[in-house]
Parts: C-alpha cells; sequence; structure tokens
C-alpha cells in the first residue's frame, strides 16, 4: 500500500533526535498510513487532506484520539458555560417570585385630600361642612361647655333671636364672676353689621395669622356701659363669635386672655390629621 499523504499544519516536527538532544519529550510518532481510521468527528476538510499527494509528515500516534478528546472536554466546558448560569437565574427568579408570592401587600397611598372632619365624618377637606349647633359651638370654643352648671341656652329664653346656637356661661374669676355668650351667627356680614352697632365708637383691633391674613376681630369699649364693660370677638371668615361682659375692666381682659379658648380657623372644619 502506497503512503497516504496529508498537508503538514504549521512547521514541521522535529526529528526524534533532535528532540532528544534538547531534552523535549517527543510523542511516539507514526506514519500517518500505519495510523487507524480518525474518528467520525473529524472535519471533513481535514479528513480530505489526508488522501492529498504531499509529502508525508510524521505526526504523534494518539493525534486523532487527543483531537476527538479534545473535542469533547471543549463541549463540556460550552455546556457549563451555558448550564451554570440559566441554572443560576432560574434560583434567582424562583427566589424573587417566592417573595412576591408571600410578601405583605403595599399599604395603598394615604389620600392627601381626605380629612376626618369636625363631626369625625371622613370626606374631602372640602366637603367638610361648618360646625353647628351646640356641638359645632363647642367645637369652634373648646372653652365652652354646655353641661357646665353655669351654662343656659339663650334662645330658650329669648326665641325672637334669629342666631342657630347661642350660649350664656357665667363663670368665677378671681372674686367676682363674668359672663360669656358664645354664639353661632347666621352669616359673617349679619356678625359684623351687629358688632358695628353694639360697639359703636369701640376701638376695633384685627388679628393677623402667621402669613399675614386677619383671622379675628376684637372690640373693646373704653368704658364701661351701665356698670359693665363689654368686648368681643369674632372670627374674620366664620360665622362665630364670643361676647364678654364684666364688672371691672381687669376681669374682662383677664377673662378673654385665660378662660376663653377658640380654635385654629385652619381647624374650624377640619379635625388634626
Amino acid at each position: 500500500m502506497s503512503p497516504v499523504e496529508v498537508p503538514a499544519t504549521g512547521p514541521p516536527p522535529l526529528a526524534p533526535d533532535v528532540a532528544r538532544t534538547l531534552h523535549i519529550p517527543v510523542p511516539p510518532m507514526v506514519r500517518l498510513d500505519q495510523r487507524p481510521a480518525l474518528p467520525a468527528e473529524v472535519p471533513a476538510e481535514i479528513r480530505r487532506s489526508w488522501f492529498s499527494r504531499r509529502p508525508l509528515a510524521f505526526v504523534p500516534a494518539n493525534w486523532g484520539i487527543e483531537w476527538h478528546e479534545r473535542g469533547r472536554r471543549v463541549s463540556r466546558y460550552r455546556t457549563a458555560l451555558v448550564v451554570i448560569p440559566l441554572l443560576v437565574a432560574l434560583v434567582v427568579a424562583g427566589s424573587y417570585g417566592a417573595h412576591l408570592l408571600y410578601a405583605d401587600p403595599a399599604p395603598a397611598a394615604a389620600d392627601t385630600d381626605t380629612a376626618t372632619c369636625w363631626d369625625g365624618v371622613r370626606a374631602p377637606a372640602a366637603d367638610c361642612s361648618l360646625p353647628s349647633g351646640v356641638d359645632g359651638l363647642a367645637w369652634v370654643f373648646p372653652s365652652f361647655d354646655p353641661e357646665g352648671d353655669g351654662c343656659v341656652d339663650v334662645l330658650v329664653a329669648h326665641p325672637e333671636y334669629k342666631r342657630p346656637a347661642m350660649w350664656t356661661c357665667t363663670e368665677p374669676i378671681g372674686t367676682g364672676t363674668v359672663d360669656i355668650t358664645y354664639s353661632e351667627l347666621t352669616a359673617v356680614s349679619t356678625g359684623l353689621a351687629y358688632h358695628e352697632k353694639l360697639f359703636e365708637g369701640a376701638k376695633l383691633s384685627a388679628f393677623p395669622d402667621e402669613d399675614g391674613t386677619i383671622d379675628r376681630l376684637v372690640w373693646r369699649q373704653p368704658e364701661p356701659v351701665d356698670g359693665i364693660w363689654r368686648m368681643a370677638a369674632m372670627y374674620h371668615d366664620f360665622p362665630y363669635a364670643v361676647l364678654i361682659e364684666a364688672h371691672t375692666l381687669r376681669q374682662r381682659d383677664r377673662t378673654y386672655r385665660d378662660l376663653v379658648r377658640s380654635r385654629d380657623p385652619k381647624h374650624i372644619t377640619t379635625r388634626f390629621r
């Protein structure tokens, strides 16, 4: 049988005696015509080159086996590079999905437009009604206690008064007493007209809020009328007022400063959120 020729790929191998001189390990060398058949995995291009008519070359006896094993190792590495990241991704996705499945649902965002109205009803702040009646009067003026021993409903004795609510409470102060009348007016405009007439010529003071907005109007009589010192305070934008009648100037001013408590205009219709 004539030898089979294959093209030499790369530099020709060293002769065995030269390799030994250089102390280079040389695998067993065989002629290609003595080699066993190539594995089926060898590409067709290389397989065809075995039968070319070029000079013979010596190759390692285990060349075909090494080539085959190298291909198998590369295939295993490639499989590992693909499968391992895929498994990690599946584990991460599964953990995240379990977290979403068993996690507590996020609380719904609070509606900033919803408030608790003065009467305890939950509604949009703009829909809260104005306080009304005896309960509304007690809300606007926390110092007013309709259950107190000295408080009476003025409208019972004077039904001709056209106010929605009007109560007078007699409170002790110092060595004497003062009368404090809490009123819900029919409207801001009618309340202004009434107090301007009652305190004609009296000193009017306007008390601004923190932002400069007028929130209360206060009238003080400079002299007693029939032995009574009077003063009144009314909300600038809401129909509520308080009237103080005392026997001395000191009692009058002290009553307004220490006994009367009125709610902040910002919370006339709504409770603290």
